[in-house]
């Protein structure tokens, strides 16, 4: 027995202009790009057997990202977290090793090695090993080796309220929601540029 056609999927102006976005972004993965062009089709009316067989998918793949946009919007298209290893050291860990690494080296030390920006949390409480260190730096795209004078920053306690405050601003985002910020400067000289 055949299933009846489905009714087109309700979209709003803003949900049409996020999912075209998707469709055209350059850096979206292959897997976001179809579930939005499923959505895009329907939308349009199209039935769910010619969606599959434009998209080369399968009926039961339509199906069910129809029914996760019309539950859960434009971030029902994405993949949801996967389950395994829980993290072993949290943002404010991964804040502390960035922070440390673009602050001013110790002394008699030209830069940070990862090694040496172990040591120094070791030292505070924070035992990270040199190669978590590492992978922290490199997920960040932070080069101790390449960090001008511009980017130190005085340790102190400032510092750390402000960062923690700019964190969990970002730590409270839903996927999919753009957070921006800005940096003022008092004056041209400080501009790193």
């Amino acid at each position: 027995m055949a299933h009846p056609p489905a009714p087109p999927l309700p979209l709003s102006r803003k949900q049409e202009r996020k999912v075209r976005t998707l469709v055209a972004a350059a850096g979206a993965g292959q897997a976001v790009v179809r579930r939005a062009r499923i959505v895009l089709l329907a939308a349009a009316g199209r039935h769910t057997t010619a969606i599959a067989a434009e998209l080369g998918c399968s009926v039961s793949t339509v199906r069910s990202w129809r029914e996760r946009f019309r539950r859960r919007g434009v971030a029902g298209l994405f993949d949801r977290p996967r389950s395994g290893r829980p993290e072993q050291h949290g943002p404010s860990a991964r804040l502390a090793v960035v922070a440390t690494a673009t602050s001013v080296p110790p002394e008699g030390a030209t830069l940070w090695t990862r090694a040496t920006i172990a040591a120094h949390l070791a030292e505070r409480g924070l035992v990270l090993s040199p190669s978590t260190v590492g992978r922290v730096l490199a997920e960040a795209k932070v080069r101790p080796h390449r960090v001008r004078g511009w980017l130190n920053r005085a340790d102190d306690d400032a510092f750390w309220s402000q960062a923690g405050a700019v964190c969990h601003l970002y730590l409270g985002c839903d996927t999919g929601d753009l957070a921006y910020s800005a940096v003022a400067y008092s004056s041209a000289r400080e501009v790193p540029w």
